[in-house]
């Protein structure tokens, strides 16, 4: 369906205003592509000005993500949705509540806004390593002060949810999602988070970079799942579609998301993803091999192999 607003000679799409802006490589070098790298301030520029026009009003950020914050404020994102991240919780921290808020107040001043959109824990380990209270209790507080309009937590998998929930009941969830990582899927899993009227983001539909990396110039460690790579190349070919375009299709086209984050190093990306957002959900799906390895699917797993 098209919304009937025009910018010059563009429409805005419903399914290209699912999409939020990754930021990581803002501030720092970010993804296992070869192309991933920090950007330069004027590719932000164009990156931000081509997304306003094509509707997307979303950015995904973090306070760890290097001087990222701090670039996006420079360059002014006053009218713009943002989701932000507070940091792990150093050890013996005595006043992780006081903490909590002054992040999120910190955030606010590099971002140069009166308030975000959505604060996560970046960190769910935090919860019950630290102290879930006290952060409950400052994610709480600043959301009742006006300096956040929802509070939620980023997490790798559905244990993580489960263990965080016992907490407190999100606003928003931000997982990964992928045409190959499916984990969050099972047993009507997204489905019932919106029954409980929590709100879904996905990231990593590229599982950052390497699905939409050509096969040989993937860092090492991939290699060790040569079935997997056969059968999505002998896939796109049969179905003569590229794995950007598959990626995005499969991402947008999902019920119960609120918003796809993606990650770009170029505005000529943004434009391809924008486009392909555009079409129509894919008739079918490869066929991946039961129980895929996690050491796959987790990003926080590539470095110990």
């Amino acid at each position: 369906m098209i919304i009937e607003q025009q910018f010059s000679d563009i429409t805005i799409n419903r399914a290209s205003m699912k999409l939020s802006i990754g930021t990581a490589n803002f501030g720092l070098p970010y993804g296992q592509d070869h192309n991933f790298e920090k950007i330069s301030t004027n590719e932000i520029k164009a990156i931000l000005n081509l997304a306003k026009l094509h509707g997307i009003n979303s950015l995904d950020t973090a306070i760890a993500y290097g001087d990222g914050e701090k670039i996006l404020g420079s360059i002014g994102v006053g009218d713009w949705k943002i989701t932000s991240k507070v940091p792990s919780i150093p050890e013996k921290t005595k006043h992780i509540k006081a903490l909590v808020i002054s992040l999120i107040k910190e955030s606010l001043m590099n971002l140069k806004v009166p308030f975000l959109e959505t604060i996560l824990v970046h960190h769910p380990s935090d919860f019950s390593h630290r102290g879930g209270k006290e952060i409950i209790s400052g994610l709480v507080q600043s959301k009742n002060d006006g300096l956040v309009k929802k509070i939620g937590v980023s997490v790798y998998d559905t244990d993580e949810l489960e263990s965080s929930m016992v907490f407190f009941k999100p606003d928003v969830v931000q997982c990964p999602f992928s045409i190959l990582d499916n984990r969050f899927n099972k047993n009507n899993y997204l489905a019932k988070l919106n029954q409980k009227r929590i709100e879904v983001q996905i990231r990593s539909i590229f599982l950052q970079g390497v699905l939409a990396a050509p096969v040989n110039f993937q860092p090492s460690i991939f290699k060790k799942w040569p079935i997997i790579w056969a059968h999505w190349q002998t896939w796109l070919m049969a179905n003569n579609i590229s794995p950007v375009e598959a990626s995005t299709r499969f991402a947008i086209n999902l019920a119960n998301v609120s918003q796809v984050i993606v990650g770009i190093n170029k505005a000529d990306h943004l434009k391809q993803i924008i486009d392909y957002s555009q079409k129509p959900l894919l008739k079918e799906l490869p066929q991946w091999p039961k129980n895929l390895d996690v050491k796959l699917l987790d990003p926080r797993m590539w470095s110990k192999q």
